[in-house]
């Protein structure tokens, strides 16, 4: 078990003002990094996990509310928000720290049969089109 002196320390560290403020992206669809609004507040993982962590430091959660994780990205600099949580990509960790990763997922992409793609490369060209299901 964590001494007081150590949990005092980390709670300093990761809500210095005292209260968790959690950076949350709304989206309608939901999904594991979106969370959504509903008549009793906010709903999703990103939600539930701000919520667990604040009860585990001791201090009240706030949700610092984005239209997206660009925006979230963004707002690292500034301060608003203390944790978020978001996919870790080489871009994001020019900007912000990372924790241990708590979800890991795959992603691909299908192509008709005959088509030209065979890579990231082939795909990522002026003109060609994507539909994202």
């Amino acid at each position: 078990m964590m001494g007081a002196a150590k949990a005092d320390e980390l709670q300093t560290e990761i809500a210095p003002t005292g209260k968790l403020r959690v950076a949350i992206a709304i989206s309608a669809a939901g999904g594991a990094f979106w969370s959504r609004k509903t008549e009793q507040g906010y709903a999703g993982v990103p939600v539930d996990l701000g919520k667990a962590m604040a009860q585990w430091l001791g201090v009240p959660v706030e949700y610092v509310v984005h239209r997206n994780s660009g925006e979230i990205t963004d707002a690292a600099a500034k301060g608003t928000w203390d944790v978020t949580f978001l996919p870790k990509d080489p871009e994001r960790e020019t900007r912000m720290a990372f924790g241990p990763t708590y979800e890991v997922a795959d992603a691909t992409y299908i192509v008709r049969a005959g088509a030209p793609i065979e890579n990231f490369a082939t795909l990522d060209q002026t003109g060609v089109k994507v539909a994202a299901v």
